[in-house]
Parts: structure tokens; C-alpha cells; sequence
């Protein structure tokens, strides 16, 4: 498999997985999972890093590397700003 062919599946793989990340993060929040909401933003972080979504990544980093539990409207604030950093991404791709 060449650089081509990897750059474009993980483009596939992002479009069809990260939208459902971002939907397990808002559940995780409507329950109060901080443990969950921090293994999502942790996985889509890595995502978003590798792909070079730079706003995704720094909202993700936030939302993992905060205590959830301290401030739940920032973290509902910081998902909400995530999921149109989401949006960006995909009109990009």
C-alpha cells in the first residue's frame, strides 16, 4: 500500500467513524461519563492529529485533559465548538 492509498482510507475511516465519535461524546455527557467522554476525545484526538484538523485536535486535548465533572457546560461548550470543527473537516475532505 502506497502513501496515497494509506492518506485515503484514513480519510474514509474518519469520515465514517467520527461523526459517531462525537455522538458518544454528547451521550457520555447527557449521563455525566466523564471516564467516557475522556476516552472519546482521546481517540478522536489522535484522529484529528494525524490528519492535521488542528482545531479538532486542540478541542479534543481540552476536552480530555479537563475534569469534566468540575464544569459540564464547558464541556457540553467544548463539544458543541468540536462538532462544528467536525463540520469544517468534512466540508474540507
Amino acid at each position: 500500500m502506497d502513501n496515497l492509498e494509506f492518506a485515503s482510507q484514513m480519510l474514509t475511516l474518519f469520515e465514517s467513524t467520527a461523526p459517531d465519535r462525537i455522538g458518544s461524546l454528547r451521550d457520555a455527557l447527557n449521563v455525566r461519563d466523564s471516564r467516557a467522554i475522556k476516552t472519546q476525545a482521546h481517540g478522536l484526538k489522535g484522529v484529528a492529529a494525524y490528519l492535521a484538523a488542528h482545531g479538532m485536535h486542540h478541542l479534543c486535548d481540552q476536552i480530555e485533559s479537563s475534569t469534566p465533572d468540575a464544569d459540564w457546560d464547558r464541556t457540553r461548550d467544548r463539544i458543541q465548538q468540536l462538532e462544528k470543527e467536525l463540520q469544517r473537516a468534512m466540508d474540507y475532505i
